[in-house]
């Protein structure tokens, strides 16, 4: 598996991808010393702290807004596909633009992908 990150303009090519490895019945990136017991505690420490990662990760904003879990399974059938549409690309979407404080920490969306498939988790 790999944690595929979408950059800001001004920090490099657009999408960086870190692969996660197992060791020990525990979880990290392959360039980390950090290891976790499970992908959600994973995601919760880049979420706080950037520490290898160039950017802090956040969640799209469709996602992050999701009120119900119906909602998120509505999204989640969308599959790799969510990603060509406008409400995941803050490009090209003003509505799903990040707030200039977000902007000034270098918050930005993320998604996990298996490294095989390509597909969103």
């Amino acid at each position: 598996m790999a944690i595929s990150v979408r950059l800001p303009a001004d920090k490099g090519p657009y999408i960086e991808h870190y692969l996660i490895q197992a060791s020990g019945g525990r979880i990290g990136l392959e360039t980390s010393h950090n290891r976790f017991d499970n992908i959600p505690e994973l995601i919760a420490h880049y979420s706080q702290c950037c520490d290898e990662l160039p950017v802090q990760l956040q969640l799209p904003k469709p996602l992050r807004e999701a009120k119900s879990r119906h909602q998120l399974s509505s999204l989640a059938l969308l599959g790799q596909e969510f990603w060509g549409y406008p409400m995941a690309n803050p490009k090209n979407n003003p509505s799903n633009l990040l707030s200039p404080c977000q902007l000034a920490n270098g918050v930005i969306p993320m998604a996990l992908t298996p490294s095989d498939t390509g597909s969103s988790l």
